[in-house]
């Protein structure tokens, strides 16, 4: 499917250098960019694929839980990283109902 490799595409081009060197010299503009192409993936996504959209989205859920720093550095107390891990799975698991949801509306009809 052509959403799926405009999907693919854009995740590497996220992660990719061309990127890095827009973050490193104007931040702001590459933050904007990258919430623009995100979004607009992302209903492409949600209208035509959504079960993509829904892998994509959980996929970049489970890569913070992974990349989450144990350092209490990134929170101003331990309290506050255990907040950002349960929105982080109550995200998570809102994504799953929904796909489930979707997929059992889908089958109705």
């Amino acid at each position: 499917e052509q959403y799926d490799g405009v999907a693919a595409m854009l995740r590497r081009e996220l992660a990719g250098d061309s990127m890095q060197r827009l973050t490193q010299s104007v931040p702001q503009l590459a933050s904007q960019l990258q919430l623009a192409l995100t979004a607009s993936c992302a209903v492409l996504l949600g209208v035509e694929r959504a079960d993509v959209g829904f892998e994509w989205a959980t996929s970049e859920l489970d890569e913070i839980k992974r990349r989450l720093p144990a350092s209490a550095a990134l929170f101003p107390g331990a309290y506050y990283r255990e907040i950002f891990e349960s929105d982080v799975t109550a995200l998570t698991s809102a994504l799953e109902n929904n796909r489930r949801e979707l997929k059992r509306r889908k089958e109705m009809s």
